[in-house]
């Protein structure tokens, strides 16, 4: 009870302060992880509420998920933005389609990636998806249609020094730019989900292949150079991005 009320209701700046502290206790760890499922059973009775009142609107497409997932010192780690590692890729997904008994209700197990909602929700709507929309249409999925397991899943962030960048196929995944085996990590997700042994070393015809393909898909994507200027914010959305850590 005593870490409860030490470490609920804290901004994030605070926790990260705590981190070592936090990493070397195992009951402030249990702590962590307990009000973190807290937070997940608050937010349920929410989504609750979105099925209830939403949901039986006409016409009505409900998606949930996520922008990232949080490492609760999985890998020494703590928050977000700081690894490639699937606490932090993997996140919820929920479709509901505007079609009243329309689709049966099934969970895919079938990786997907964040880049297939605009797609799916475009075909959703009946609206033809561009040709050059990288991410595909789960309505198949939604359909019962078999699922599509070896297609390669690409993800990256460059908040550090060098972007840091992955590839999943076939359950072997590839994180360029770590700290480990010169920047470079390979994992077998089917046996090590945890991703807690480097093979790197002893497969490297595997690694020498999937960096291949992680390259290829760099030297396809067009670097966007967004407008420079100046944005003039309310006092209200100062303090809402203050509390979310935005704002300091």
């Amino acid at each position: 009870p005593a870490y409860i009320s030490e470490f609920s209701r804290k901004p994030a700046d605070w926790l990260h302060e705590q981190s070592q502290r936090m990493n070397a206790s195992q009951e402030i760890r249990e702590t962590i992880s307990d009000l973190y499922d807290a937070e997940i059973n608050f937010v349920d009775g929410f989504v609750e509420r979105l099925f209830k009142e939403v949901l039986p609107a006409d016409n009505t497409l409900v998606i949930i998920t996520a922008d990232h997932g949080e490492m609760l010192f999985e890998h020494g780690l703590f928050g977000h933005a700081q690894s490639l590692f699937e606490q932090e890729l993997r996140i919820p997904l929920i479709i509901v389609p505007p079609v009243p008994g329309g689709f049966k209700a099934t969970a895919v197990s079938a990786p997907v990636s964040s880049i297939d909602l605009y797609p799916t929700i475009l075909d959703l709507a009946g609206i033809p998806v561009p040709a050059q929309v990288q991410g595909q249409s789960l309505r198949p999925l939604l359909d019962g249609q078999p699922a599509n397991n070896s297609r390669a899943m690409f993800a990256e962030f460059d908040r550090g020094p060098l972007p840091v960048r992955s590839l999943v196929v076939n359950n072997w995944k590839l994180i360029s730019g770590g700290d480990e085996a010169g920047g470079t990590m390979l994992f077998d997700l089917s046996t090590d989900p945890g991703e807690t042994t480097n093979l790197v070393t002893s497969h490297s015809d595997k690694a020498s292949a999937l960096g291949r393909q992680l390259d290829e898909w760099i030297a396809l994507l067009k670097p966007f150079n967004a407008p420079k200027g100046t944005i003039q914010l309310t006092t209200e959305q100062e303090n809402v991005l203050r509390s979310l850590g935005y704002v300091k």
